[in-house]
């Protein structure tokens, strides 16, 4: 199946306005039934007469009568009539065995992993497996082990059982004696968890092999950026996964959770006596470096975006947190977060007790509440939620299709299904099918299938995480498409927009940070948007600079200017976010390197008690920066008076200050006045 790569040149800001777009068909319009699955070069189909397998070409598979069947890894799993085991076939319909299994999984490397035993509810099979050569069928492991699987690397066969591991090569050899350890389960960044054949403990490598995190452990939690959840004895711990072997918390934890944004909480509490000293959570960045301070809180409950939502000590409110610890969504009482997604929440209230509708609200990424209280419920819109989402008043019916940033989707009065993160909206309409883009531009027009739809149920039907298109042609033949996609980006705040577009034309904003403006800025980010200013200036520096988690030019180049320094242990923490007074400690830094001198009095602010004493003087010094006719300093406060220096820095925050100290700077070149 050819791979099909497009590259999409996007304006920054305004509206996208797309050219009709030609679409690929990956499958010709040739099956007389609903393309369900393909796997391969094999197709299924469905109709309510049944279950059929063609080639991709459209020629039948002559399989012998079935009950069930499914496609796995390019072959057929089927069970026969009449029996309620399973084999599987080859692509001409012929078995690879003969025998039938309580349970078959064809894994991507020939074999199949095969089990005799029972299926109990809800859905646990309990037997014996072994394996087979898909490619000669011969049987390479009698089924005599519990907990059979691939390695996570698909280099051996393994039993992972519960006490102990064997490890046996792809011809079915146990070399168990031969390997120290193998790979038990994967992660990202092709990080593998690995467990001993020696004392069936876990640890960490990575893709070169290296061993990160020592087999030391009886349980392996989630990975983040720089660390590893881990269990020992029944408590958990945090470990750093640098090789060296250091915990960046101890093991005694009774509860560790990680959350997306690379964000962790540990906990003590203790669930038989509920002691309350022991009811304290702590909450970490990715690196072990913890983020705030979180002694009124008693549990997080999710992570959205930048917002970490914790419970609330004492009446167990829910309240939105940034990642620096300021409160983005104040505390609301007798609700709980009824849906969590990386781009927004809904949280749910008490039912109102006359109609008995669910009253829900919609908060998105950035804290922002998008949808108030209400009595609305979430719909799936084909499970596409993504930078959208689909809501329904359960009073009146009426249907709100709103992206995270507050736009609503105004689409016409028909059926019609949305992709949030593609950029798709189906439509189908009495006979007539159409897709456009979430603006209403024309992608596939209409006429030219009677219909269309996502692909959404199985996971074959995605290659290379692009989603593809079932459709039905005008003759009532069945193909696939391949759309182009047509993202929804997120654009700054009406307030940056100007500032940002002079800066893009200016050359202060790399092509790769022109994004994410909304979102939190991290230290590693923040020095990529310094490092244009510093080459205008020519800016160079002679010393040298070293971490030991990034070897990013432009933070090198930060660091040895002392404009930044690292978080100890060698450390910079590239994906940290920063709070606003530790960017004001940066650029004042910067300013001094530019040989710009602060020449008015420093702004005063209300919450100045709340300073960092080492952040005062730099707080103070960018305050007091003009930067244009109108008195406009390098950084100001925020509402109400106040410099909120725990507050996060957005990304647009941290564009508008480095171009409003590129103005200053050019102010002070000599020839230049106020």
């Amino acid at each position: 199946m050819p791979i099909i790569i497009v590259i999409l040149i996007f304006s920054l800001l305004p509206v996208p306005a797309y050219s009709l777009q030609e679409y690929t068909v990956i499958l010709p319009f040739i099956f007389d039934q609903r393309i369900t699955d393909i796997s391969g070069d094999l197709v299924m189909t469905e109709d309510e007469n049944g279950i059929y397998v063609y080639t991709a070409e459209g020629i039948p598979v002559k399989l012998e009568p079935y009950d069930m069947a499914s496609l796995e890894n390019g072959y057929i799993k089927i069970r026969p009539e009449g029996s309620r085991q399973w084999t599987v076939c080859r692509k001409d319909g012929s078995r690879v065995f003969e025998e039938c299994y309580d349970d078959v999984i064809v894994t991507d490397q020939n074999i199949a992993l095969v089990g005799i035993g029972d299926w109990r509810p809800p859905g646990n099979f309990f037997g014996q497996y072994g394996a087979i050569d898909l490619l000669t069928g011969e049987i390479l492991i009698s089924p005599s082990y519990s907990n059979l699987q691939m390695s996570a690397d698909g280099k051996y066969i393994v039993d992972n059982a519960y006490l102990s591991v064997r490890v046996f090569d792809l011809n079915g050899n146990d070399v168990t004696d031969t390997v120290d350890y193998v790979a038990v389960r994967s992660y990202k960044n092709a990080y593998y968890g690995v467990r001993s054949t020696k004392t069936g403990l876990y640890g960490l490598v990575d893709s070169e092999g290296t061993l990160c995190v020592p087999l030391l452990y009886d349980q392996l939690g989630d990975l983040l950026s720089g660390a590893l959840l881990v269990r020992k004895d029944g408590k958990w711990g945090v470990s750093s996964i640098d090789a060296s072997g250091e915990l960046l918390q101890p093991v005694e934890y009774t509860d560790a959770r990680a959350f997306s944004g690379d964000i962790y909480a540990l906990s003590k509490w203790d669930w038989i006596t509920h002691a309350i000293d022991s009811n304290f959570i702590t909450i970490h960045y990715g690196n072990g470096r913890q983020a705030f301070s979180a002694e009124s809180y008693n549990a997080v409950n999710d992570v959205c975006g930048d917002v970490i939502y914790v419970c609330r000590r004492g009446d167990n409110a829910i309240v939105g947190l940034s990642k620096t610890g300021e409160v983005l969504v104040p505390p609301i009482s007798d609700s709980y977060l009824s849906f969590s997604h990386d781009n927004f929440v809904l949280i749910q209230g008490k039912y109102d007790t006359s109609n008995m509708f669910p009253v829900s609200m919609a908060v998105n990424r950035w804290g922002e509440v998008i949808v108030p209280y209400g009595p609305y419920a979430l719909l799936s819109d084909g499970s596409f939620i993504g930078k959208g989402f689909t809501l329904v008043n359960k009073e009146t019916g009426q249907i709100t299709r709103m992206m995270i940033d507050g736009y609503e989707l105004r689409l016409p009065n028909m059926h019609s299904s949305v992709d949030y993160n593609r950029g798709w909206v189906i439509y189908n309409d009495n006979g007539s099918a159409w897709i456009t883009d979430l603006y209403g531009n024309i992608i596939v027009p209409e006429g030219e299938y009677v219909m269309v739809s996502f692909s959404m149920n199985n996971p074959n039907l995605i290659a290379a995480g692009h989603q593809y298109i079932i459709a039905q042609d005008k003759n009532g033949k069945y193909g696939v498409l391949s759309l182009v996609e047509k993202p929804y980006h997120i654009p700054p705040h009406d307030w940056a927009v100007e500032d940002i577009n002079e800066a893009i034309s200016t050359g202060l904003v790399p092509e790769n940070q022109q994004r994410d403006w909304r979102d939190s800025c991290i230290r590693g980010d923040f020095c990529r948007l310094l490092a244009p200013l510093l080459e205008i200036a020519g800016v160079q520096s002679q010393k040298q600079a070293a971490f030991t988690d990034t070897q990013d030019e432009d933070i090198l180049l930060a660091a040895s200017l002392g404009i930044v320094n690292g978080t100890g242990n060698g450390k910079f923490s590239p994906n940290q976010p920063i709070s606003r007074q530790e960017a004001a400690v940066i650029l004042s830094r910067t300013a001094d390197v530019l040989g710009i001198k602060a020449e008015e009095t420093p702004l005063t602010f209300k919450d100045e008690d709340k300073f960092a004493d080492w952040a005062r003087d730099g707080i103070y010094s960018v305050t007091s920066i003009i930067c244009g006719n109108n008195e406009q300093r390098v950084m100001q406060g925020v509402s109400d008076g106040r410099f909120m220096p725990h507050g996060i820095y957005t990304r647009e925050q941290a564009i508008l200050t480095i171009f409003r100290m590129y103005r200053a700077y050019l102010l002070n070149q000599p020839g230049n006045s106020h």
